[in-house]
C-alpha cells in the first residue's frame, strides 16, 4: 500500500519522456533501482529510474497515513520508513514562517518544501493538518521533507490574534506607533507581524523577480 510504512518509492524519468498519470492511478513501471545521494549527503533517496510506465486502468482512493509526531519524520533514521509515503500531520505550527528556498519548518523540526506546491507560510501560522509525500533531500545535509501536492493539502488554522497596524505605521517614521523595519538579510532582526485592514488595491499583481516567493 502507498500509505503504509515502506510503501512508497520515488519514480524518476528523463525530462524528454512524458507519462500521462494522475494521483490515484494504478500503474506498472519498468526501470532500474538506485540509491541517490550527492556530495556528502548523510543519506540517500531510493529511486526507480523508469523507462516504461503503463496505466492498468484501475484507480485507488488514497487515505494519507497519519503521523502523530512530526519529529519522527524529521529524524534521519526514524523517518526512513516513511520515504515516498503519503502522510498527514495535524495540529502543527511554524514559528519563523517562510524561509529560504520556499521552505518552512513545522513543530518537531519537520521541513515543508515547495517542490510540488508552494504555501507562503507566515510566522506563527498554525495548521489543522498538512498532507504530502515524504521526500529525502539527497543534497547538502540531507533530511526528510514534506511535499504538499496542492492547496487542498494545506489546511491552515490562521495566525491567531495578530495586532493591527495602519499604513502610516508601516511607512511614516513620524507616525505614532511606527514599526521600524528590519534591514533585508538581517537574520538577527525579528520582523513585526501585523494585519492591515480596509486598504485599497492600487495596481495589478506583478513579478518583482523571477525567483521571488
Amino acid at each position: 500500500s502507498p500509505v503504509a510504512k515502506w510503501g512508497g518509492v520515488a519514480i524518476v524519468f528523463a525530462s524528454t519522456d512524458s507519462y500521462d498519470v494522475s494521483v490515484g492511478d494504478v500503474v506498472d513501471i519498468y526501470g532500474a533501482t538506485d540509491e541517490f545521494s550527492y556530495q556528502g549527503s548523510l543519506g540517500g533517496e531510493t529511486r526507480l529510474q523508469a523507462t516504461s510506465v503503463a496505466r492498468t486502468g484501475q484507480r485507488e482512493d488514497l487515505t494519507p497515513l497519519p503521523v502523530a509526531d512530526p519529529a519522527i519524520l524529521a529524524d534521519e533514521n526514524l523517518g526512513e520508513p516513511y520515504e515516498g509515503v503519503l502522510v498527514r500531520v495535524s495540529d502543527v505550527a511554524t514559528q519563523n514562517g517562510l524561509e529560504s528556498y520556499g521552505q518552512f519548518a513545522l513543530t518537531g523540526g519537520l521541513i515543508v518544501d515547495d517542490t510540488i506546491y508552494h504555501h507562503s507560510a507566515m510566522p506563527g501560522e498554525t495548521f489543522t493538518s498538512i498532507t504530502g509525500v515524504i521526500e529525502y533531500s539527497a543534497f547538502a545535509n540531507g533530511g526528510f521533507r514534506l511535499l504538499p501536492r496542492s492547496a487542498d493539502d494545506v489546511v491552515t488554522a490562521g495566525l491567531g490574534v495578530v495586532p493591527e497596524a495602519t499604513v502610516a505605521q508601516l511607512r511614516d517614521p513620524s507616525a505614532d506607533g511606527y514599526l521600524t523595519p528590519c534591514t533585508f538579510g538581517d537574520s538577527a532582526c525579528t520582523p513585526a507581524t501585523r494585519t492591515i485592514k480596509n486598504v485599497v488595491v492600487t495596481s495589478p499583481t506583478f513579478v518583482l523577480a523571477k525567483d521571488s516567493t
